[in-house]
């Protein structure tokens, strides 16, 4: 069912659950289409601009295109370009596994169903074909027939101008570079462009269209993430008239002497080692960093310094005192070092420093960062290739140190290490100077030299990001590896703890055995006890079972012992009443008896009165 539109902060997951809802293999969608933390770079740098057009470079299966749609209001629109492919083709091209996606299905197919699913298909135009250029990933590489027609032009005049603009298509330089030329002409003033995969496997190609159009446009600027993040890699190119708060992302003072020496170090070694110069004079951006390292060398130095953000005039200024520190020097061989410099130089300083170079044919070398690095790169900081190219225009050449002579390979397995670059600070370095000069030099120093073409420098500072980015990539790794074997070692000591435990569970698992059996035996005894108390106990029970039936005889007998007793009893009873009767007659009896006694005791007495009155008469008889 269709869901409503709601303007909200969406993440990967909302898009994905619509294609999830629609029956789409989202295991399958999510290898090629943008990452986690970029999706969030995306939405936050949309919510931040609040764009009302929008033109999307490389629709794919639309999930960044459902990301904008779901980041910015209803009223907004959304102008897509992908040569929608079918899906076989697309993935094939890439090697990609199709899961459970039909292959017939066309890319853009995919995305009005996603779209249509979260209610905001009627906001999102999808135009088929080449944005700049008709090539594809697929004609690019399996097959040409799959070129597009190029309708960018077409829709730019349509729909533009775009306050927003996403590049994600095909990650060629020359692609790349297209893309930009055209999406700049239909840029809305204080609009933004972003370029996905400015750091990472594509990163290269990427910069390099970017850096080309740079050169050809000095009006704009470009800033991506640091790469020490590895994995967030949206830039954004702008307008440096419009946009004062992207300035505000680039290096606005030099960085710790440290960590400057430590960027720059092993170049200043070379340099010196095997150019022997006879006197060398910093051109400092703000406080000298090369001359303590030349000092420690045993070289004569001087330090000219310049501030930050230096015009013509002051420039100018600074020029004059090296004119002097090297009259007083007198015929050598004199060389100018500066690091860092010409980051914040605008284009007509630069110019006058390369004249004042080539008029003395001197010999100079500058240590430059190239464009992007948030934090690190200059506001005016260049490509390798275009300060070749503003050398050529002057009439001087450049070269530079090979990997070998200035930059270890052992860089990447010394993580942590001082003197390790971790970020694109003057990452490049050009010895320059007229061509004839330049040339001899490096002819002499081959293999440790090489001269550099536009070409060559674009493809030797792309090779020297491209190695950040690794050595990056080796240092996370290592951090994690060290992380693991933290916890591996805190394992072990858990599985020591363990077995010690278990050791201990054993040993009482032993004696449990051996109570066990002790057990066993004593019930091996108690049954045999119980087996002759089962004997002596149905014996038992065949005497208790007689016992009942003597029992039941003795109370049959007992019945008729109780009736015996209750006819003895009743006659007991007739008998004690006969007793009785017996014994009142005889109570009566023992009354008369009594009364006849007392009678007889009452005669008795009157006889013996009787007597002694009839003695007393004998006596008186006799007395008379």
């Amino acid at each position: 069912m269709k869901q409503p539109y709601t303007p909200r902060h969406p993440g990967l997951s909302d898009a994905l659950h619509a294609y999830e809802i629609c029956g789409f293999d989202t295991a399958a969608i999510r290898q090629w289409c943008i990452p986690e933390l970029d999706a969030e770079m995306l939405v936050d740098a949309t919510l931040r601009q609040r764009p009302k057009r929008i033109l999307e470079v490389g629709t794919y299966v639309g999930v960044s295109t459902l990301l904008l749609a779901l980041a910015t209001d209803a009223d907004s629109t959304i102008v897509t370009i992908d040569p929608n492919l079918p899906l076989g083709t697309e993935m094939g091209s890439m090697q990609s596994d199709l899961g459970g996606l039909d292959g017939t299905a066309r890319t853009h197919d995919v995305a009005r169903a996603a779209a249509r699913q979260l209610g905001v298909d009627q906001r999102i135009h999808f135009i088929e074909g080449g944005f700049a250029t008709g090539d594809t990933f697929s004609s690019s590489r399996q097959d040409p027939a799959a070129r597009v027609a190029v309708v960018g032009p077409a829709s730019c005049a349509e729909f533009g101008p775009f306050d927003l603009v996403f590049i994600d298509g095909l990650h060629y330089a020359a692609a790349v570079e297209a893309d930009l030329r055209l999406a700049a002409t239909a840029l809305a003033p204080g609009g933004l462009i972003l370029m996905h995969d400015c750091i990472g496997m594509w990163g290269t190609n990427v910069r390099a269209g970017i850096f080309r159009f740079l050169a050809a446009h000095p009006e704009f600027r470009v800033v991506h993430p640091t790469f020490v993040e590895l994995y967030r890699s949206v830039g954004t190119v702008f307008r440096a008239g419009d946009r004062p708060d992207l300035l505000g992302k680039f290096r606005t003072s030099e960085p710790h002497v440290d960590v400057v020496q430590a960027a720059i170090g092993s170049m200043v070694s070379s340099t010196i080692r095997r150019l022997e110069p006879a006197l060398v004079v910093e051109l400092a951006a703000g406080g000298a960093v090369v001359t303590p390292l030349i000092e420690a060398a045993g070289v004569p130095t001087v330090t000219v310094e310049v501030p930050i953000r230096a015009d013509l005039q002051a420039l100018d200024a600074q020029l004059r005192k090296i004119d002097a520190a090297w009259r007083v020097a007198g015929p050598c061989d004199r060389m100018l070092m500066s690091v860092g410099l010409i980051d914040h130089l605008p284009g007509e300083a630069l110019h006058y420093l390369f004249d004042w170079l080539r008029e003395r044919d001197g010999l100079g070398v500058f240590a430059f960062t190239p464009p992007g690095e948030v934090g690190v790169a200059g506001s005016n900081s260049r490509s390798f290739a275009q300060l070749v190219q503003l050398l050529g225009e002057t009439g001087l050449a450049a070269a530079t140190w090979s990997r070998l002579a200035a930059d270890p390979i052992e860089f990447a397995f010394a993580m942590g290490k001082p003197g390790i670059a971790t970020t694109s600070f003057c990452a490049n370095t050009a010895l320059v100077g007229g061509a004839t000069r330049i040339a001899k030099i490096a002819r002499s120093l081959r293999p440790n030299m090489i001269t550099l073409g536009v070409s060559e420098a674009e493809a030797f500072e792309q090779e020297t990001l491209l190695r950040l980015h690794y050595s990056r990539g080796f240092a996370w790794m290592f951090a994690e590896l060290g992380r693991i074997r933290t916890r591996l070692s805190e394992q072990e000591g858990e599985a020591e703890d363990l077995r010690r435990q278990i050791r201990e569970q054993i040993g009482r698992g032993d004696d449990l055995v051996r109570q066990i059996l002790d057990y066993q035996a004593a019930l091996a005894e108690r049954d045999a006890t119980n087996a002759d108390v089962r004997r002596q106990l149905t014996e038992q029970v065949a005497r208790s079972e007689d016992l009942v039936r003597q029992v039941e005889e003795r109370d049959r007998a007992g019945v008729e012992l109780r009736r015996h007793v209750t006819e003895q009893v009743a006659r007991s009873e007739s008998l004690a009443l006969e007793v009785e009767e017996h014994r009142a007659a005889l109570d009566e009896r023992k009354l008369a008896d009594a009364d006849l006694r007392r009678q007889l005791i009452e005669q008795v007495s009157r006889s013996e009165s009787l007597a002694r009155e009839v003695e007393e008469h004998r006596m008186a008889l006799g007395e008379r």
